[in-house]
């Protein structure tokens, strides 16, 4: 009896990168392109035809459908994709033209919440009941999983836990308000924290690892420092780690979780944090609230985003 499978498609603003996805989870075969975003939307609908006609040719029977990650808003019922930077869309009928395309069911969603569903169905939070899966990178984003059922909310901006507000006023974030959690813990954040704190102190690894151009100091040269015992490095890290270990809080107190799955940039670069949130987080909150709550790094890795589009055909 052949597997069931499905596409499963990561959609980013460099490139594409597609993979035939069995009911198990297993990668039969994958494909990949440079994203074409100065061709337009329509280009890029082709690409991910092509990708797909390509692993339909290599794998037996015909896949139960398409599942797309991309790193936007979409609407969840229409699958219109209402913003994406970095491929320069807003209000692009993307499971429209894409059905039209391959005559495959499609689904959409966001490229993080795709990946959470995939860690519940397929990586660390495979048998769970309600999974958190956190993602810290560029930015913070995360994705909510209930019995093996990704989380919309009303408008499918449930898992947006970066704009989470930490601090009751606090530092400008990229989304024009004050004291989000991505202002204090994202990658760019740790970035703009040592620069500010390097203007102050010129004393640091960081400044030389960036050629003694402080504008040049990234998220990389901060950790790099750090784990070198750099003092002001570890000043930028600890200031990050106690926004980690605020935000999982709040998480833990409103959506009651048995897993946090904690994945992305900065978590693989710093593989103590999950350990150092885990404790923090079980320190201060109610009892009941970590009663039956571990704390786990994502399992997928570099197979999540492909994998995680595959689960929306999967999924219940």
């Amino acid at each position: 009896m052949e597997k069931q499978w499905a596409v499963g498609v990561d959609l980013g603003g460099t490139k594409i990168e597609a993979a035939a996805i069995s009911e198990e989870g297993e990668v039969l075969e994958k494909a990949r392109t440079p994203t074409n975003v100065e061709g337009g939307a329509e280009a890029i609908v082709q690409q991910i035809s092509d990708l797909s006609k390509e692993l339909m040719d290599k794998v037996d029977g015909r896949p139960i459908g398409l599942g797309v990650g991309v790193a936007g808003q979409i609407d969840p019922k229409s699958g219109t994709v209402l913003s994406a930077p970095n491929l320069h869309w807003d209000h692009f009928p993307f499971k429209e033209k894409l059905e039209e395309s391959l005559s495959l069911l499609t689904k959409i969603t966001n490229d993080v919440k795709a990946a959470a569903l995939g860690e519940a169905l397929f990586g660390a939070a495979k048998g769970a009941d309600t999974v958190v899966c956190v993602f810290i990178g560029t930015g913070i984003g995360g994705g909510i999983v209930e019995k093996g059922h990704l989380i919309d909310g009303a408008s499918n901006v449930a898992g947006e836990v970066g704009h989470m507000r930490i601090r009751e006023s606090g530092i400008p974030c990229s989304c024009g308000h004050l004291g989000c959690w991505e202002s204090y813990g994202g990658g760019w954040a740790i970035a703009a924290h040592a620069q500010e704190a390097l203007t102050l102190k010129k004393e640091s690894l960081m400044l030389h690892l960036a050629d003694g151009v402080v504008e040049r100091v990234t998220a990389r040269e901060v950790i790099e420092a750090f784990r070198q015992n750099d003092a002001l490095a570890s000043e930028v890290i600890r200031m990050a780690e106690r926004s980690y270990i605020d935000g999982f809080i709040n998480l833990t107190h409103t959506l009651n979780p048995d897993l946090f799955v904690i994945g992305g940039g900065i978590a693989d670069a710093l593989p103590e944090l999950v350990s150092i949130i885990e404790q923090g987080v079980k320190e201060k909150v109610l009892p009941a609230a970590k009663a039956n709550l571990s704390f786990k790094k994502t399992a997928l890795t570099k197979d999540s985003g492909v994998v995680g589009a595959a689960s929306l055909l999967f999924s219940k």
